[in-house]
């Protein structure tokens, strides 16, 4: 099933959130510009909610515009975002209404030549989810890009360790 959801969008920041009876799979394709060399389209898939830090990626470039988009969508939240380059940048709180989504611009660390983004939900928070944007800036060509933010991995299972005294011996 596909639906345009063209007239429903806007230039703003903007969430879908799909519900069902069943188990199903989602995802979004968003085109910004034309078709062809006067525009570019992005794919992204189903997320869900930070339930504990996630971190994506950057590399900075004073020809693109970079953001995260945010979105609260029963209750207010609150997250910490830090940029984590050569060090880690003081956390900056942003609150997210319920019903809303909040872009938040990011900037590289000066000096850093790549960087990271750490968005850390805050205890007591609603739900949120969230994804990363970029975008040309005007007369740098087309270019559109998302990719959804997803909780780290918080518990890892290690096998049992027994003690086995030939384990260093060659055989």
């Amino acid at each position: 099933v596909s639906v345009d959801l063209g007239d429903v969008m806007t230039k703003s920041a903007t969430a879908v959130q799909v519900n069902s009876q069943v188990p199903l799979v989602a995802s979004v394709v968003a085109a910004e510009g034309g078709s062809g060399e006067d525009g570019d389209v992005t794919y992204s898939t189903a997320a869900p909610s930070l339930s504990s830090p996630a971190s994506v990626a950057m590399v900075p470039s004073s020809k693109v515009d970079a953001s995260l988009q945010l979105t609260a969508p029963t209750k207010d939240a609150q997250v910490d975002v830090r940029a984590l380059g050569s060090g880690v940048s003081a956390p900056k709180r942003v609150k997210i209404g319920a019903g809303k989504t909040a872009p938040v611009k990011l900037r590289a660390p000066s000096g850093s030549s790549t960087y990271g983004v750490l968005v850390t939900p805050r205890d007591g928070s609603g739900p949120v989810y969230g994804s990363r944007l970029m975008t040309a800036k005007p007369g740098e060509g087309p270019l559109l890009t998302t990719l959804p933010l997803v909780p780290g991995a918080r518990q890892v299972s290690l096998p049992p360790v027994v003690p086995e005294v030939g384990a260093g011996v060659p055989r």
